[in-house]
Protein backbone atom coordinates (compact mmCIF):
# COMPACT_ATOMS: atom_id res chain seq x y z
CA UNK A 1 0.00 0.00 0.00
CA UNK A 2 2.96 2.33 0.66
CA UNK A 3 4.96 1.32 -2.32
CA UNK A 4 1.79 2.28 -4.53
CA UNK A 5 0.63 5.64 -2.86
CA UNK A 6 4.63 6.33 -3.04
CA UNK A 7 4.33 5.63 -6.81
CA UNK A 8 1.40 7.76 -7.39
CA UNK A 9 2.94 11.03 -5.70
CA UNK A 10 6.29 10.56 -7.88
CA UNK A 11 4.02 9.68 -11.10
CA UNK A 12 1.96 12.98 -10.33
CA UNK A 13 4.34 15.15 -9.08
CA UNK A 14 3.67 17.69 -11.44
CA UNK A 15 0.31 18.20 -10.55
CA UNK A 16 0.79 17.21 -6.72
CA UNK A 17 3.51 20.20 -7.14
CA UNK A 18 0.80 22.38 -9.27
CA UNK A 19 -1.60 21.66 -6.10
CA UNK A 20 0.59 22.22 -3.16
CA UNK A 21 1.90 25.51 -4.28
CA UNK A 22 -1.37 26.56 -4.87
CA UNK A 23 -2.67 25.78 -1.64
CA UNK A 24 0.73 27.37 -0.11
CA UNK A 25 -0.58 30.54 -1.98
CA UNK A 26 -3.80 30.29 -0.76
CA UNK A 27 -3.16 29.99 2.81
CA UNK A 28 -0.59 32.86 2.48
CA UNK A 29 -3.31 34.98 1.34
CA UNK A 30 -5.74 34.13 3.62
CA UNK A 31 -3.42 34.52 6.72
CA UNK A 32 -2.38 37.84 4.98
CA UNK A 33 -5.38 39.49 4.75
CA UNK A 34 -6.75 38.40 8.41
CA UNK A 35 -3.11 40.05 9.87
CA UNK A 36 -3.79 42.83 7.95
CA UNK A 37 -7.25 43.28 8.92
CA UNK A 38 -6.84 42.99 12.49
CA UNK A 39 -4.30 45.22 12.56
CA UNK A 40 -5.92 47.97 10.18
CA UNK A 41 -8.53 47.15 12.67
CA UNK A 42 -6.44 47.85 15.61
CA UNK A 43 -4.91 50.93 13.76
CA UNK A 44 -8.65 52.70 13.66
CA UNK A 45 -9.41 51.61 17.10
CA UNK A 46 -6.29 53.41 18.81
CA UNK A 47 -6.79 56.51 16.74
CA UNK A 48 -10.44 56.40 17.56
CA UNK A 49 -9.49 55.85 21.11
CA UNK A 50 -6.81 58.82 20.87
CA UNK A 51 -9.08 61.50 19.19
CA UNK A 52 -12.23 60.67 21.63
CA UNK A 53 -10.19 60.35 25.40
CA UNK A 54 -12.09 59.55 27.70
CA UNK A 55 -15.09 60.15 25.85
CA UNK A 56 -17.29 56.76 25.22
CA UNK A 57 -21.07 58.37 25.30
CA UNK A 58 -21.90 61.51 23.59
CA UNK A 59 -25.27 63.78 24.38
CA UNK A 60 -25.62 66.40 21.78
CA UNK A 61 -28.19 68.45 19.95
CA UNK A 62 -30.92 70.47 22.20
CA UNK A 63 -29.46 73.27 24.71
CA UNK A 64 -30.65 71.30 28.26
CA UNK A 65 -29.63 72.11 31.82
CA UNK A 66 -26.40 71.95 32.74
CA UNK A 67 -27.34 70.49 35.93
CA UNK A 68 -28.75 68.03 34.03
CA UNK A 69 -24.94 66.41 34.52
CA UNK A 70 -24.84 65.43 38.01
CA UNK A 71 -27.84 64.32 37.28
CA UNK A 72 -27.17 61.82 35.00
CA UNK A 73 -23.70 60.94 36.43
CA UNK A 74 -25.72 60.15 40.21
CA UNK A 75 -28.35 58.11 38.19
CA UNK A 76 -25.69 56.34 36.22
CA UNK A 77 -22.62 55.83 38.11
CA UNK A 78 -21.05 57.45 34.88
CA UNK A 79 -18.51 60.24 34.69
CA UNK A 80 -20.49 63.07 32.69
CA UNK A 81 -19.54 66.76 31.76
CA UNK A 82 -21.30 69.72 29.97
CA UNK A 83 -20.46 71.20 27.10
CA UNK A 84 -21.39 72.71 24.05
CA UNK A 85 -20.59 72.10 21.11
CA UNK A 86 -21.02 74.42 17.66
CA UNK A 87 -19.69 75.11 14.82
CA UNK A 88 -18.06 78.38 13.60
CA UNK A 89 -15.97 80.26 11.60
CA UNK A 90 -12.62 82.31 12.58
CA UNK A 91 -10.57 84.81 11.09
CA UNK A 92 -6.81 86.37 12.44
CA UNK A 93 -5.65 89.65 10.88
CA UNK A 94 -1.99 90.39 11.14
CA UNK A 95 -0.51 93.33 9.51
CA UNK A 96 -2.05 93.53 5.76
CA UNK A 97 -2.96 89.86 5.95
CA UNK A 98 -6.00 88.27 6.45
CA UNK A 99 -6.42 84.22 7.34
CA UNK A 100 -9.89 82.62 7.84
CA UNK A 101 -10.78 79.13 8.28
CA UNK A 102 -14.92 77.90 7.89
CA UNK A 103 -16.57 75.27 9.44
CA UNK A 104 -14.21 75.03 12.81
CA UNK A 105 -15.69 72.66 15.47
CA UNK A 106 -15.63 74.56 18.69
CA UNK A 107 -15.94 72.66 22.10
CA UNK A 108 -16.79 75.33 25.20
CA UNK A 109 -15.65 73.11 28.38
CA UNK A 110 -14.74 73.60 31.90
CA UNK A 111 -11.97 71.34 34.09
CA UNK A 112 -14.35 68.62 34.09
CA UNK A 113 -14.82 68.18 30.37
CA UNK A 114 -11.37 69.06 29.59
CA UNK A 115 -10.24 66.46 32.00
CA UNK A 116 -11.74 63.85 29.23
CA UNK A 117 -9.30 64.80 26.46
CA UNK A 118 -5.41 63.78 26.20
CA UNK A 119 -4.16 67.39 26.08
CA UNK A 120 -0.70 66.99 26.10
CA UNK A 121 -1.29 68.78 29.99
CA UNK A 122 -1.77 71.90 28.36
CA UNK A 123 -4.05 74.21 30.51
CA UNK A 124 -7.92 74.28 29.73
CA UNK A 125 -9.33 77.85 28.44
CA UNK A 126 -10.47 80.11 30.48
CA UNK A 127 -12.20 83.78 29.94
CA UNK A 128 -11.53 85.04 26.43
CA UNK A 129 -8.84 82.42 26.01
CA UNK A 130 -9.10 79.97 23.10
CA UNK A 131 -6.95 76.55 22.88
CA UNK A 132 -6.40 75.84 18.79
CA UNK A 133 -5.84 72.51 17.49
CA UNK A 134 -2.81 71.52 15.51
CA UNK A 135 -4.40 72.13 11.99
CA UNK A 136 -6.33 75.21 12.73
CA UNK A 137 -3.48 76.70 13.77
CA UNK A 138 -1.71 76.06 10.94
CA UNK A 139 -4.70 77.42 8.77
CA UNK A 140 -4.96 80.37 10.46
CA UNK A 141 -0.79 80.79 10.65
CA UNK A 142 -1.83 81.75 14.42
CA UNK A 143 0.61 81.96 17.14
CA UNK A 144 0.42 81.82 21.09
CA UNK A 145 -0.85 85.58 22.16
CA UNK A 146 -2.72 86.39 18.87
CA UNK A 147 -6.46 88.18 18.41
CA UNK A 148 -8.73 85.80 16.61
CA UNK A 149 -12.19 86.60 16.04
CA UNK A 150 -14.50 83.71 16.04
CA UNK A 151 -18.33 84.18 14.41
CA UNK A 152 -20.66 81.41 16.20
CA UNK A 153 -24.86 81.62 15.28
CA UNK A 154 -26.62 82.17 18.07
CA UNK A 155 -28.99 79.73 19.31
CA UNK A 156 -33.09 80.05 19.06
CA UNK A 157 -35.95 78.18 20.05
CA UNK A 158 -37.82 78.75 16.75
CA UNK A 159 -37.05 77.84 13.62
CA UNK A 160 -35.56 80.91 11.24
CA UNK A 161 -37.12 79.40 8.56
CA UNK A 162 -40.30 79.87 9.97
CA UNK A 163 -42.99 82.81 10.56
CA UNK A 164 -41.49 84.10 13.54
CA UNK A 165 -38.19 82.90 13.14
CA UNK A 166 -35.31 85.42 13.81
CA UNK A 167 -33.75 86.52 10.55
CA UNK A 168 -31.60 89.21 11.92
CA UNK A 169 -28.74 88.92 14.23
CA UNK A 170 -28.45 85.57 14.10
CA UNK A 171 -24.75 85.49 14.82
CA UNK A 172 -22.27 86.54 17.19
CA UNK A 173 -18.69 88.03 16.52
CA UNK A 174 -16.28 86.62 19.59
CA UNK A 175 -12.80 88.16 20.68
CA UNK A 176 -10.40 85.64 21.79
CA UNK A 177 -6.60 85.05 21.96
CA UNK A 178 -4.71 82.07 21.69
CA UNK A 179 -3.79 81.13 24.63
CA UNK A 180 -2.40 77.77 23.64
CA UNK A 181 -1.73 75.33 20.40
CA UNK A 182 -2.13 71.91 21.16
CA UNK A 183 0.17 69.65 19.77
CA UNK A 184 -0.54 67.45 16.56
CA UNK A 185 0.05 64.21 18.27
CA UNK A 186 -2.16 65.35 21.51
CA UNK A 187 -5.62 63.61 21.44
CA UNK A 188 -7.32 66.51 21.80
CA UNK A 189 -6.03 67.82 18.46
CA UNK A 190 -8.24 65.36 16.58
CA UNK A 191 -11.01 65.54 18.46
CA UNK A 192 -14.05 65.14 16.68
CA UNK A 193 -17.53 63.48 16.68
CA UNK A 194 -17.59 63.07 13.04
CA UNK A 195 -16.09 60.06 11.72
CA UNK A 196 -12.68 60.87 9.39
CA UNK A 197 -9.34 60.03 8.79
CA UNK A 198 -8.21 63.89 8.08
CA UNK A 199 -7.34 66.02 10.83
CA UNK A 200 -9.87 68.15 11.88
CA UNK A 201 -10.50 71.44 12.36
CA UNK A 202 -11.00 72.33 16.27
CA UNK A 203 -10.92 74.34 19.10
CA UNK A 204 -11.55 74.90 22.48
CA UNK A 205 -13.24 77.70 24.58
CA UNK A 206 -13.89 78.91 27.71
CA UNK A 207 -17.87 77.08 28.90
CA UNK A 208 -19.32 79.91 31.05
CA UNK A 209 -17.53 82.46 28.45
CA UNK A 210 -19.49 80.92 25.80
CA UNK A 211 -22.81 80.74 27.67
CA UNK A 212 -22.52 84.68 28.91
CA UNK A 213 -21.74 85.46 24.62
CA UNK A 214 -24.34 83.20 23.78
CA UNK A 215 -26.80 84.40 26.29
CA UNK A 216 -27.37 80.54 27.66
CA UNK A 217 -25.73 81.56 31.45
CA UNK A 218 -28.09 81.24 34.51
CA UNK A 219 -30.41 84.13 34.95
CA UNK A 220 -31.74 84.80 38.83
CA UNK A 221 -34.96 86.32 39.01
CA UNK A 222 -35.47 89.91 39.52
CA UNK A 223 -37.54 92.79 37.59
CA UNK A 224 -35.42 92.72 34.47
CA UNK A 225 -35.88 89.22 34.34
CA UNK A 226 -39.07 88.16 35.50
CA UNK A 227 -38.39 84.27 35.06
CA UNK A 228 -35.88 82.90 36.56
CA UNK A 229 -33.14 80.63 33.56
CA UNK A 230 -31.29 77.84 34.33
CA UNK A 231 -27.84 77.73 32.75
CA UNK A 232 -28.18 75.51 29.06
CA UNK A 233 -25.45 73.16 27.20
CA UNK A 234 -26.23 71.40 24.07
CA UNK A 235 -23.36 68.14 25.06
CA UNK A 236 -23.14 65.96 27.60
CA UNK A 237 -20.24 64.19 27.50
CA UNK A 238 -19.74 60.86 29.17
CA UNK A 239 -17.40 58.31 30.20
CA UNK A 240 -18.81 54.82 31.21
CA UNK A 241 -16.22 52.13 32.54
CA UNK A 242 -18.40 49.24 31.41
CA UNK A 243 -19.15 51.13 28.00
CA UNK A 244 -18.18 48.06 25.83
CA UNK A 245 -20.76 45.69 27.52
CA UNK A 246 -23.31 47.61 26.44
CA UNK A 247 -23.87 50.23 29.18
CA UNK A 248 -25.60 52.69 27.01
CA UNK A 249 -29.11 50.84 27.92
CA UNK A 250 -28.21 52.20 31.56
CA UNK A 251 -27.78 55.95 30.51
CA UNK A 252 -30.61 55.99 28.29
CA UNK A 253 -32.70 54.95 31.02
CA UNK A 254 -30.66 57.20 33.35
CA UNK A 255 -31.30 60.41 30.85
CA UNK A 256 -34.83 59.64 30.81
CA UNK A 257 -35.16 59.48 34.53
CA UNK A 258 -33.89 63.37 35.09
CA UNK A 259 -35.00 64.61 32.06
CA UNK A 260 -37.67 67.72 32.69
CA UNK A 261 -39.70 69.64 30.71
CA UNK A 262 -37.79 72.74 30.58
CA UNK A 263 -34.94 70.72 28.77
CA UNK A 264 -37.74 69.57 26.36
CA UNK A 265 -38.99 73.07 26.12
CA UNK A 266 -42.21 72.03 26.70
CA UNK A 267 -44.76 73.78 29.12
CA UNK A 268 -48.23 73.06 30.54
CA UNK A 269 -51.04 75.57 30.52
CA UNK A 270 -54.15 74.50 31.99
CA UNK A 271 -57.91 75.91 30.86
CA UNK A 272 -60.10 74.92 34.44
CA UNK A 273 -62.81 76.51 32.38
CA UNK A 274 -63.07 74.36 29.74
CA UNK A 275 -61.12 71.56 31.46
CA UNK A 276 -58.02 70.80 28.95
CA UNK A 277 -54.70 70.94 29.54
CA UNK A 278 -52.46 72.15 27.12
CA UNK A 279 -49.31 70.88 26.27
CA UNK A 280 -47.49 73.83 24.42
CA UNK A 281 -43.63 74.35 23.16
CA UNK A 282 -41.19 76.99 23.24
CA UNK A 283 -39.98 75.89 19.48
CA UNK A 284 -43.50 76.60 18.38
CA UNK A 285 -44.21 73.33 16.72
CA UNK A 286 -43.80 69.70 18.95
CA UNK A 287 -41.42 67.85 17.72
CA UNK A 288 -42.85 64.12 16.69
CA UNK A 289 -40.93 61.87 19.59
CA UNK A 290 -42.70 64.49 22.21
CA UNK A 291 -45.88 64.60 20.69
CA UNK A 292 -45.70 60.79 20.54
CA UNK A 293 -44.98 60.64 24.04
CA UNK A 294 -47.54 63.40 25.01
CA UNK A 295 -50.42 60.98 23.20
CA UNK A 296 -49.14 57.94 24.93
CA UNK A 297 -49.60 59.67 28.26
CA UNK A 298 -52.66 60.18 27.53
CA UNK A 299 -53.83 56.68 26.68
CA UNK A 300 -52.05 55.53 29.74
CA UNK A 301 -54.33 57.98 31.92
CA UNK A 302 -57.49 58.02 29.86
CA UNK A 303 -57.38 60.87 28.90
CA UNK A 304 -58.67 62.01 25.03
CA UNK A 305 -55.73 63.93 22.78
CA UNK A 306 -56.11 66.09 20.32
CA UNK A 307 -53.20 66.96 18.30
CA UNK A 308 -53.26 70.60 17.15
CA UNK A 309 -51.52 73.13 14.57
CA UNK A 310 -52.07 76.74 16.17
CA UNK A 311 -50.73 79.33 13.30
CA UNK A 312 -51.22 82.74 12.32
CA UNK A 313 -53.11 83.49 9.55
CA UNK A 314 -54.46 86.52 7.43
CA UNK A 315 -57.95 85.28 6.30
CA UNK A 316 -60.12 82.51 6.83
CA UNK A 317 -62.68 81.96 4.49
CA UNK A 318 -64.84 78.34 3.53
CA UNK A 319 -63.60 76.52 0.62
CA UNK A 320 -66.89 76.57 -1.19
CA UNK A 321 -68.16 80.47 -0.62
CA UNK A 322 -66.45 83.53 -2.51
CA UNK A 323 -68.52 86.36 -1.15
CA UNK A 324 -66.14 88.58 0.71
CA UNK A 325 -68.79 89.18 3.41
CA UNK A 326 -68.08 85.46 4.71
CA UNK A 327 -64.53 85.84 4.97
CA UNK A 328 -62.97 86.11 8.48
Amino acid sequence: MFSSILRSIVFYRRINIVVALAVAISTAVIGGAMIVGDSVRYSLRQMTRQRLGDVTHVVHGRFVREDLASEVARHSGARVAPAILVTAGMELQRDDSVRRAGSVSVTAVDSAAWSFFDTAERSAPVGQDIVLGFRTAGELDAQVGDTISMWVELPTSIPRDSLLGEREDVSAEIQLTVSDILPEDAGASRFTLNPGQQLPWNAFVSLPAMQERLGLEAREKSRRNPIARPATVNTLLIHQEDAETGAGDGLSEAVRAVLSLDDLAVRLRTDSERGYVSVESDRMILEQAVSDGVVAAADQLGLRSAPTLVYLMNELAAADRTSSDERY
